[in-house]
């Protein structure tokens, strides 16, 4: 069971980068320092299959991935749970989004996490 959950969590992943890249967002993809799962381990070692030269890829703890959100406008998250209240704080001092609404496999509601709502 929590292979399969493995499973669907890498393909959330993978979907959402490729979301993320057909609106030209850049990426940086940041996973759990403490994580030995193969199959995240491989999508380590093989980021820029997905990601481009513009785009970063790291193994980070929590207090680097909050170093790391000063360059970002948006976090996507594929688990609310994954999220510390720590981090949801930093991000609200540094005026960064965090979508971590459950993963949804229809496109054009998925990118709308990626378009920033102006008012003029």
């Amino acid at each position: 069971m929590f292979f399969l959950d493995v499973v669907h969590l890498i393909a959330y992943a993978i979907s959402s980068i490729i979301a993320a890249k057909m609106v030209h967002a850049r990426i940086h993809l940041s996973l759990e320092s403490n994580t030995r799962e193969k199959i995240i381990v491989w999508l380590i070692k093989n980021h820029m299959m997905l990601l481009d030269k513009n785009d970063t890829a790291k193994v980070e703890n929590e207090k680097q991935l909050i170093l790391s959100m000063e360059n970002f406008n948006l976090m996507r998250v594929l688990s609310k749970d994954s999220i510390s209240k720590n981090v949801y704080k930093n991000s609200i001092s540094k005026a960064i989004n965090i979508a971590s609404e459950p993963f949804v496999d229809h496109g054009r509601i998925e990118l709308t996490h990626y378009f920033v709502e102006q008012s003029v």
